[in-house]
């Protein structure tokens, strides 16, 4: 399995703020909180997402 750079690992969690900054900020005042909230669902669910997709893709190891 070919080895990921650290610094992609850090423009991750850089760039998390900065997209839920942006979707709070782009809707009135009153839906910021439901924009926010909706951002985060949407990151956490693709988060899952992708963690059974790439457990389901990878070989069990025998013990």
């Amino acid at each position: 399995m070919k080895k990921v750079p650290y610094w992609t690992y850090a423009c991750r969690l850089l760039a998390m703020p900065v997209l839920t900054l942006g979707v709070a900020t782009s809707l009135p005042p009153h839906q910021a909180g439901l924009g926010s909230g909706l951002g985060i669902t949407a990151r956490e669910t693709g988060a899952a997402l992708g963690v059974a997709v790439t457990a389901s893709r990878c070989p069990p190891t025998p013990t």
